[in-house]
């Protein structure tokens, strides 16, 4: 969809899901930048809040993050943090990618759901709110 506000061009797509079902991005092309809304954040360490009663999903989030990398654009608004560039975005997918390999390794290695918290603990920064809200959907979807 393409809106005009003033001398701006903004056109909104639904890449796929990821934080949920329902994440925008809006591209600006004359400025060459996105909004990313929760679908990335700049924290240190990257953390993905997967809202699975809103429909999010760790799975489907890598492809949404590459539909997005292939927008013409310079800079991202995240939803969380500050402004920043494409190879911020492609540093994100890159994580997104290895957590879902290392959840994929361990479910088939029939690891506990502890030593599943561990690692996400450990290597994606996961703490309180974010493994009680994401831990068993993550899980589960990466059977």
């Amino acid at each position: 969809m393409r809106l005009y506000h003033g001398e701006f061009v903004l056109d909104l797509y639904w890449l796929g899901r990821g934080h949920t079902d329902g994440d925008l991005v809006i591209h600006l092309p004359e400025q060459k930048m996105i909004f990313m809304g929760d679908l990335f954040a700049t924290y240190d360490p990257y953390v993905h809040l997967i809202h699975y009663a809103a429909g999010g999903s760790l799975r489907e989030w890598s492809r949404t993050l590459e539909r997005a990398l292939a927008l013409p654009f310079d800079t991202v608004i995240p939803g969380h943090g500050g402004p920043t560039d494409r190879a911020h975005l492609e540093t994100y997918l890159g994580i997104t990618v290895r957590m879902q390999d290392m959840i994929r390794e361990m479910n088939r290695a029939r690891k506990s759901r502890e030593d599943i918290q561990k690692m996400l603990e450990t290597e994606f920064g996961w703490t309180g709110f974010i493994t009680n809200f994401g831990l068993d959907g993550v899980i589960g979807e990466m059977q």
